[in-house]
């Protein structure tokens, strides 16, 4: 993808897991370092879009995308009017919203470089592939019947370790909280999982000002500090030659998730590779996507795809052809035209 690009999300649980994958989608069709910003503070809930001026790291980024950011139930005419004037004091950027709350469109559609869509099942609420990290994603979100053919123990652990260290008013939410998603730390969730509720009261959801960390949190938040500072390399996991018993849990999996991979380099993709150009052409769908009910053809689709691939990933109409023919992001609407979904 050409220019920066930023991915702002909840400071949720699954806030934070739907941030990392996107980023790991993102990363392999941007030349730049995609960066993400999930803030207890400034992404805490649905104000962040009255306060866009906090996020001082989106006016630097070419393409924004705001993941599990809802608009309040009574608050979203001022908050959609916010957000739509900073879109057209912007116009050179593009805006992309994906939640699993149904957004404000007529509102957000007075911005033409806003671009928005509503997933139901938090599982879907990512941009390109999707793997095991959006299973626990959904558990995080209490959706049990909408991942239960995959649901198994270690993912409701995973949640679990999730919710726990996401608490607000502890020390992980945040970039120590990414950093251990960013280089697949599962064992860390886990060991926090397994610990005695005694040891994580969250009242509210919160973690109260005065509760001493766990043991557990306090390891994990040594290990998170030591890998932002570069202290600390990547767990054997994520090494080519070595998995870990916890990744091959999460390769276990069938359509529609994909196995855990490793950390994609920060390089330019080819325009062959299969994650790549879902990822590409998902993003270039939504592009297209200015009302619901939007369609478009194919060769619409690949000339979008090679606007935003620009010279990072070159689009081959037959290799996307075929990337289509089996897409669960498109559905085929009759005279050669296509609608996003």
């Amino acid at each position: 993808m050409s220019g920066r690009v930023v991915v702002v999300s909840h400071a949720d649980a699954d806030g934070h897991i739907i941030a990392e994958q996107t980023r790991r989608n993102l990363q392999r069709i941007s030349r730049y370092k995609v960066r993400v910003v999930v803030d207890p503070k400034r992404t805490q809930n649905h104000r962040v879009w009255t306060r866009l001026n906090e996020l001082p790291e989106i006016d630097k980024a070419d393409t924004i995308f705001f993941m599990d950011l809802m608009f309040g139930h009574e608050t979203f005419p001022q908050e959609a009017a916010c957000l739509v004037d900073y879109a057209r004091a912007h116009s050179d950027k593009r805006i992309f919203l994906v939640d699993h709350h149904p957004f404000p469109l007529r509102r957000l559609e007075a911005a033409s470089n806003i671009r928005a869509f509503y997933r139901h099942d938090v599982a879907d609420v990512a941009l390109g592939p999707r793997d095991g990290m959006m299973i626990v994603a959904a558990l995080c979100e209490h959706q049990h019947r909408e991942v239960a053919a995959y649901r198994t123990k270690v993912y409701d652990d995973l949640a679990l370790g999730v919710r726990r260290a996401a608490a607000l008013g502890g020390n992980l939410p945040g970039d120590n909280l990414l950093a251990l998603l960013r280089h697949d730390c599962w064992q860390a969730l886990l060991d926090i999982a397994h610990e005695d509720r005694s040891k994580h009261p969250l009242p509210r959801g919160r973690r109260p000002s005065d509760a001493p960390a766990s043991p557990a949190m306090t390891k994990a938040t040594k290990t998170a500090q030591a890998l932002i500072a570069g202290h600390l390399g990547s767990p054997p996991s994520m090494k080519a030659d070595r998995r870990t018993k916890m990744v091959y849990d999460l390769t276990q999996l069938t359509e529609p998730f994909e196995p855990v991979g490793p950390i994609m380099p920060n390089r330019p993709a080819s325009g062959k590779d299969k994650e790549a150009l879902l990822t590409l052409l998902e993003v270039s769908a939504l592009a297209l996507t200015d009302t619901p009910e939007a369609s478009f053809t194919l060769d619409d689709l690949i000339k979008q795809a090679q606007d935003l691939g620009g010279d990072t990933v070159v689009v081959d109409p037959k290799d996307a052809e075929n990337i289509i023919e089996k897409a669960k992001f498109l559905l085929r609407v009759g005279g050669g035209r296509f609608r996003f979904q």
